[in-house]
Protein backbone atom coordinates (compact mmCIF):
# COMPACT_ATOMS: atom_id res chain seq x y z
CA UNK A 1 0.00 0.00 0.00
CA UNK A 2 1.45 3.48 -1.34
CA UNK A 3 0.92 5.87 1.14
CA UNK A 4 2.45 8.66 -1.19
CA UNK A 5 -0.39 8.55 -4.11
CA UNK A 6 -1.59 11.33 -5.50
CA UNK A 7 -5.27 9.56 -5.70
CA UNK A 8 -4.92 8.66 -1.67
CA UNK A 9 -8.53 10.40 -1.71
CA UNK A 10 -10.10 7.71 -3.46
CA UNK A 11 -11.18 5.65 -0.84
CA UNK A 12 -13.03 7.92 1.12
CA UNK A 13 -14.91 8.80 -1.91
CA UNK A 14 -15.85 5.86 -2.50
CA UNK A 15 -17.02 4.84 0.18
CA UNK A 16 -19.18 8.20 0.62
CA UNK A 17 -20.56 7.01 -2.45
CA UNK A 18 -21.76 3.54 -1.69
CA UNK A 19 -22.79 4.47 1.88
CA UNK A 20 -25.64 7.09 -0.23
CA UNK A 21 -26.12 4.59 -3.20
CA UNK A 22 -26.84 1.93 0.08
CA UNK A 23 -29.14 4.00 1.74
CA UNK A 24 -30.88 5.36 -1.50
CA UNK A 25 -30.57 1.95 -3.37
CA UNK A 26 -34.18 2.44 -4.89
CA UNK A 27 -33.71 5.68 -6.74
CA UNK A 28 -30.18 4.61 -8.02
CA UNK A 29 -32.00 1.42 -9.63
CA UNK A 30 -35.30 0.24 -9.12
CA UNK A 31 -34.57 -2.98 -10.63
CA UNK A 32 -32.03 -3.80 -7.19
CA UNK A 33 -34.13 -6.07 -5.94
CA UNK A 34 -32.53 -4.76 -2.44
CA UNK A 35 -29.54 -6.37 -2.93
CA UNK A 36 -27.77 -3.20 -2.08
CA UNK A 37 -29.63 -1.90 0.76
CA UNK A 38 -27.95 -2.21 3.65
CA UNK A 39 -24.19 -2.27 2.40
CA UNK A 40 -21.76 -2.34 5.49
CA UNK A 41 -18.62 -0.34 4.06
CA UNK A 42 -15.18 -0.20 5.65
CA UNK A 43 -12.67 1.78 4.82
CA UNK A 44 -9.30 -0.24 5.34
CA UNK A 45 -6.95 1.89 3.92
CA UNK A 46 -6.48 4.99 1.39
CA UNK A 47 -7.31 3.08 -1.33
CA UNK A 48 -8.56 -0.08 -0.10
CA UNK A 49 -12.37 -0.98 1.29
CA UNK A 50 -14.10 -4.08 2.20
CA UNK A 51 -17.69 -4.27 0.97
CA UNK A 52 -19.91 -6.66 2.56
CA UNK A 53 -23.44 -7.23 1.22
CA UNK A 54 -26.96 -8.19 3.20
CA UNK A 55 -25.81 -11.75 2.18
CA UNK A 56 -22.74 -11.49 4.36
CA UNK A 57 -20.82 -11.59 0.91
CA UNK A 58 -17.39 -9.59 1.30
CA UNK A 59 -16.06 -8.04 -1.37
CA UNK A 60 -12.65 -6.92 -1.42
CA UNK A 61 -12.11 -3.26 -3.79
CA UNK A 62 -8.86 -1.35 -4.40
CA UNK A 63 -9.81 2.30 -5.49
CA UNK A 64 -7.36 4.95 -7.83
CA UNK A 65 -8.28 8.03 -10.30
CA UNK A 66 -6.15 7.44 -13.37
CA UNK A 67 -7.00 8.51 -17.10
CA UNK A 68 -4.86 5.82 -18.74
CA UNK A 69 -4.50 2.35 -16.83
CA UNK A 70 -1.86 -0.11 -17.75
CA UNK A 71 -0.79 -3.42 -15.88
CA UNK A 72 2.32 -1.65 -13.87
CA UNK A 73 -0.51 0.53 -12.68
CA UNK A 74 -2.72 -2.26 -11.28
CA UNK A 75 0.18 -3.81 -9.61
CA UNK A 76 1.83 -0.58 -8.50
CA UNK A 77 -1.62 -0.04 -6.83
CA UNK A 78 -2.07 -3.83 -5.05
CA UNK A 79 1.00 -4.64 -4.44
CA UNK A 80 0.38 -8.76 -3.10
CA UNK A 81 -3.18 -7.50 -2.09
CA UNK A 82 -6.53 -9.97 -3.61
CA UNK A 83 -8.69 -7.67 -4.50
CA UNK A 84 -12.76 -8.50 -6.75
CA UNK A 85 -12.65 -5.28 -8.37
CA UNK A 86 -10.67 -2.07 -9.07
CA UNK A 87 -12.53 1.00 -9.26
CA UNK A 88 -11.33 4.40 -11.05
CA UNK A 89 -12.83 7.17 -10.57
CA UNK A 90 -12.54 8.93 -14.06
CA UNK A 91 -15.08 8.14 -16.48
CA UNK A 92 -13.92 6.24 -19.37
CA UNK A 93 -10.33 5.96 -18.62
CA UNK A 94 -8.06 4.94 -21.42
CA UNK A 95 -7.62 0.93 -20.19
CA UNK A 96 -5.02 -0.88 -22.01
CA UNK A 97 -4.92 -4.34 -23.02
CA UNK A 98 -2.28 -5.18 -20.55
CA UNK A 99 -4.21 -4.25 -17.58
CA UNK A 100 -6.71 -6.03 -19.26
CA UNK A 101 -5.00 -9.28 -19.58
CA UNK A 102 -3.80 -8.55 -15.76
CA UNK A 103 -6.76 -8.20 -14.17
CA UNK A 104 -8.46 -11.33 -16.12
CA UNK A 105 -5.19 -13.71 -14.75
CA UNK A 106 -5.87 -11.77 -11.12
CA UNK A 107 -9.39 -12.44 -11.69
CA UNK A 108 -10.90 -9.00 -10.67
CA UNK A 109 -12.92 -6.61 -12.39
CA UNK A 110 -12.11 -2.91 -13.24
CA UNK A 111 -14.29 0.00 -14.17
CA UNK A 112 -16.12 2.57 -12.57
CA UNK A 113 -18.39 3.57 -9.85
CA UNK A 114 -21.79 2.89 -11.55
CA UNK A 115 -20.32 -0.46 -12.61
CA UNK A 116 -19.46 -1.55 -9.17
CA UNK A 117 -22.90 -0.61 -8.19
CA UNK A 118 -24.41 -2.67 -11.04
CA UNK A 119 -21.93 -5.52 -9.89
CA UNK A 120 -23.36 -5.58 -6.40
CA UNK A 121 -26.24 -5.45 -7.68
CA UNK A 122 -25.80 -8.68 -9.57
CA UNK A 123 -23.63 -10.45 -7.06
CA UNK A 124 -21.01 -10.83 -9.80
CA UNK A 125 -17.99 -8.25 -8.83
CA UNK A 126 -15.19 -10.10 -9.49
CA UNK A 127 -16.20 -11.14 -12.61
CA UNK A 128 -18.15 -7.73 -13.70
CA UNK A 129 -17.68 -7.03 -17.53
CA UNK A 130 -19.89 -4.10 -18.73
CA UNK A 131 -22.76 -5.21 -20.83
CA UNK A 132 -21.99 -3.73 -24.02
CA UNK A 133 -18.44 -5.56 -23.95
CA UNK A 134 -20.79 -8.79 -23.26
CA UNK A 135 -23.00 -7.71 -25.86
CA UNK A 136 -19.53 -7.18 -28.68
CA UNK A 137 -18.37 -10.21 -27.60
CA UNK A 138 -21.27 -12.26 -27.80
CA UNK A 139 -22.12 -11.47 -31.05
CA UNK A 140 -18.59 -11.37 -32.68
CA UNK A 141 -18.15 -15.26 -31.09
CA UNK A 142 -21.55 -16.16 -32.87
CA UNK A 143 -20.14 -14.96 -36.48
CA UNK A 144 -19.18 -17.95 -38.69
CA UNK A 145 -16.67 -15.96 -40.33
CA UNK A 146 -15.00 -14.62 -36.69
CA UNK A 147 -12.32 -16.96 -35.56
CA UNK A 148 -10.87 -14.95 -32.59
CA UNK A 149 -11.54 -11.60 -30.99
CA UNK A 150 -8.65 -9.80 -28.78
CA UNK A 151 -9.19 -6.55 -26.72
CA UNK A 152 -7.16 -4.65 -27.82
CA UNK A 153 -8.21 -1.80 -24.97
CA UNK A 154 -11.43 -0.84 -23.50
CA UNK A 155 -12.97 0.24 -26.92
CA UNK A 156 -10.93 -1.49 -29.85
CA UNK A 157 -11.67 -5.03 -30.74
CA UNK A 158 -8.89 -6.99 -33.38
CA UNK A 159 -11.46 -9.38 -35.32
CA UNK A 160 -9.84 -12.19 -37.04
CA UNK A 161 -11.16 -14.08 -39.81
CA UNK A 162 -10.03 -16.91 -41.29
CA UNK A 163 -8.66 -16.35 -44.92
CA UNK A 164 -9.38 -12.87 -44.64
CA UNK A 165 -7.72 -10.39 -43.25
CA UNK A 166 -7.73 -9.01 -39.40
CA UNK A 167 -9.55 -5.99 -38.66
CA UNK A 168 -9.59 -3.50 -35.74
CA UNK A 169 -13.08 -1.68 -34.80
CA UNK A 170 -13.65 0.95 -32.30
CA UNK A 171 -16.86 0.59 -30.51
CA UNK A 172 -19.17 3.11 -29.53
CA UNK A 173 -22.20 3.43 -27.61
CA UNK A 174 -23.02 7.13 -27.71
CA UNK A 175 -26.66 8.25 -28.65
CA UNK A 176 -25.44 11.32 -30.61
CA UNK A 177 -22.50 10.53 -32.27
CA UNK A 178 -21.04 14.33 -32.41
CA UNK A 179 -18.35 15.88 -34.14
CA UNK A 180 -17.10 16.32 -30.72
CA UNK A 181 -17.16 12.63 -29.74
CA UNK A 182 -15.39 11.11 -33.15
CA UNK A 183 -12.64 13.34 -32.64
CA UNK A 184 -12.06 12.71 -28.67
CA UNK A 185 -12.32 8.92 -29.79
CA UNK A 186 -9.96 9.37 -32.66
CA UNK A 187 -7.41 10.92 -30.78
CA UNK A 188 -7.28 8.75 -27.70
CA UNK A 189 -7.86 5.25 -30.02
CA UNK A 190 -6.32 6.13 -33.43
CA UNK A 191 -5.26 2.69 -35.06
CA UNK A 192 -8.79 1.14 -36.09
CA UNK A 193 -10.43 0.38 -39.38
CA UNK A 194 -13.80 1.04 -38.81
CA UNK A 195 -16.46 2.79 -36.14
CA UNK A 196 -19.05 0.79 -34.93
CA UNK A 197 -21.99 2.12 -33.58
CA UNK A 198 -23.15 -0.50 -30.88
CA UNK A 199 -26.32 1.48 -29.64
CA UNK A 200 -29.16 0.86 -31.75
CA UNK A 201 -30.66 4.19 -31.47
CA UNK A 202 -27.36 6.50 -32.57
CA UNK A 203 -27.76 9.40 -34.49
CA UNK A 204 -24.69 10.54 -36.32
CA UNK A 205 -24.23 13.98 -37.59
CA UNK A 206 -23.16 14.82 -41.24
CA UNK A 207 -20.24 16.89 -39.86
CA UNK A 208 -18.84 13.18 -37.78
CA UNK A 209 -19.31 11.27 -40.96
CA UNK A 210 -17.25 13.68 -42.96
CA UNK A 211 -14.47 13.36 -40.16
CA UNK A 212 -14.53 9.57 -40.74
CA UNK A 213 -14.45 9.32 -43.88
CA UNK A 214 -11.64 12.34 -44.23
CA UNK A 215 -9.61 9.48 -42.73
CA UNK A 216 -11.00 6.58 -45.42
CA UNK A 217 -12.41 4.35 -42.32
CA UNK A 218 -15.64 2.79 -41.92
CA UNK A 219 -18.61 3.90 -40.15
CA UNK A 220 -20.96 0.87 -39.41
CA UNK A 221 -23.86 -0.06 -37.67
CA UNK A 222 -23.76 -3.54 -35.78
CA UNK A 223 -25.89 -4.97 -38.18
CA UNK A 224 -23.76 -3.38 -41.00
CA UNK A 225 -20.86 -5.11 -39.12
CA UNK A 226 -22.01 -8.46 -39.20
CA UNK A 227 -22.49 -8.11 -42.97
CA UNK A 228 -19.18 -6.39 -43.82
CA UNK A 229 -17.25 -9.14 -41.94
CA UNK A 230 -17.86 -11.42 -44.62
CA UNK A 231 -15.99 -9.39 -47.07
CA UNK A 232 -12.53 -8.06 -47.73
CA UNK A 233 -12.18 -4.52 -46.56
CA UNK A 234 -10.03 -2.01 -48.83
Amino acid sequence: MDNSRADKWSGNWVRTKLIKYSENYEEFDENSAGSCKDLVIALISSNFLSVTDKYAIKYRIATMSLQKIAAEDLEQLLGDENVDFVLNVPKEPYITQSALEFANEKKFAIGGLGDLMRALRDQNVSTYIHKEVVFVLRGLGQHNRVCNVIRIDNRRYKIYRGSLPSVVVLALNDYDLTADVVRSAIEKFPKFDAIVMTNPNCKCSKKSIDIINSLDKKLLSWGELLSELHKAWN
